[in-house]
């Protein structure tokens, strides 16, 4: 069961710009599909790894590195919609590897029993640079609300795939870590294509696996990614790099780092037989809820 209990503001830490994130206290993690490299298809909870899109200057920041602004309670929608439609984040309701949009994308009113006054507590925070920035998406008032006097807040916004690549080419503006979730999406996003010929496949009753041949591009971003997680302490598993390493044809160094795994852990112990089987292509983790298909 997913439930959240009001919203986070928190803003960009490139322009300050403010958004609103719904603050989740309990989320459901299933999904149709789940595989070894990490992409869940349909998936009730898609954290993208925490890389965000800023509406404001249009750049790109983990959910870590923004400067929280505190909490409100509750958003006004512009258009009068059922509560369910308005209180349930839009990234619980999307296709997982469907583009990201955020629901009512005219805009939502901040709703405060105190009209006015969290405006200047919120902005009052020794930036100026905040204040010229979040006007424009603050200060705007929605037709027709019931009060005017209330300003408006953008919802945060996760990145689409066709983002990954431009942040990749502009690497030196960003952290370590931010290009190391990129770098996770883009190793998702690459593996995609091969994700579709597998289904087709296997309705055929042909063996899946022989059809993955890596690019040069994939093979690329993998290296790049299995060295910017030795270069730095992350919490990731590393099963995350036993993959990788499977997935490059290295299966005996991914047969070593999932060794410390129990046989009960499914992921460890399906990227295991894979490598242990020669296989380099991702593979399906199948759990108790899903069906064989």
């Amino acid at each position: 069961m997913t439930r959240f209990d009001g919203y986070r503001l928190l803003a960009c830490p490139l322009c300050h710009t403010v958004h609103a994130k719904a603050n989740l206290v309990s989320f459901n993690l299933m999904a149709h599909e789940n595989w070894s490299d990490g992409r869940s298809v349909h998936s009730l909870f898609d954290h993208r790894q925490g890389l965000r899109k800023c509406t404001g200057c249009q750049g790109f920041f983990l959910e870590t590195e923004a400067i929280d602004q505190g909490r409100i309670s509750s958003l006004e929608a512009e258009q009068h919609v059922a509560p369910y439609e308005v209180d349930i984040p839009a990234f619980l309701r999307r296709d997982a590897d469907g583009e990201r949009q955020t629901p009512a994308d005219g805009g939502a009113a901040l709703t405060s029993r105190q009209s006015s006054s969290w405006l200047g507590r919120l902005l009052s925070w020794r930036h100026r640079p905040a204040q010229a920035q979040a006007a424009p998406v603050l200060d705007a008032k929605p037709s027709g609300a019931a009060d005017e006097a209330r300003p408006r807040v953008a919802r945060l916004q996760s990145v689409y795939d066709c983002d990954l690549a431009t942040i990749l080419e502009r690497k030196d503006r960003y952290s370590d870590a931010l290009i190391l979730a990129a770098r996770q999406l883009y190793w998702m996003y690459l593996n995609d294509p091969y994700r579709d010929t597998a289904r087709g496949l296997i309705k055929q009753g042909q063996d899946p696996t022989v059809a993955y041949r890596p690019t040069e591009l994939q093979i690329d971003n993998m290296r790049s990614l299995l060295a910017l997680m030795e270069e730095q302490p992350a919490d990731y598993r590393d099963t995350t790099r036993a993959e990788l390493y499977r997935e490059l044809g290295e299966f005996d160094r991914a047969v070593s780092l999932l060794q410390q795994y129990e046989a009960s852990d499914r992921e460890a112990a399906t990227i295991m037989q894979a490598a242990a089987a020669g296989i380099s292509a991702p593979v399906r983790i199948r759990y108790a809820h899903q069906r064989l298909s």
